[in-house]
């Protein structure tokens, strides 16, 4: 596989993010090295969850809770907990509620 594989793979994926009417887009960083951006788009304003959670499933950190407007969101995360510790490196999940939808998608911590 070489440049022409990734390139294909990034057109999919940006394609498939453009179809979609809400959620996670194509562009969000992963793997992550030390923190990033999580980023999602609302069709119109909304009431939003973005948590993220451990491998066990446990929330280590909560990055939006309440209403944003529609449109691109670009969230940073910083790769700490609720409490500022730095994260250990592994497979985090993010979990995006928009009103009663879910999507979840695996991020991969790297330091």
């Amino acid at each position: 596989t070489g440049a022409g594989s990734r390139e294909t793979v990034d057109h999919v994926l940006h394609t498939e993010a453009a179809r979609q009417p809400w959620g996670f887009t194509g562009s969000t960083q992963n793997p992550l090295r030390g923190g990033g951006v999580i980023e999602f788009a609302l069709p119109h304003a909304s009431e939003v969850s973005l948590e993220v959670h451990d491998i066990q499933g446990r929330r280590v950190r909560t990055l939006v809770s309440g209403p944003l407007p529609s449109g691109l969101q670009q969230i940073p995360w910083d790769a700490k907990d609720e409490n500022g510790r730095d994260m250990r490196r592994g497979i985090y999940f993010v979990r995006l509620q928009i009103n009663d939808a879910v999507q979840n998608r695996k991020l991969v911590l790297l330091r």
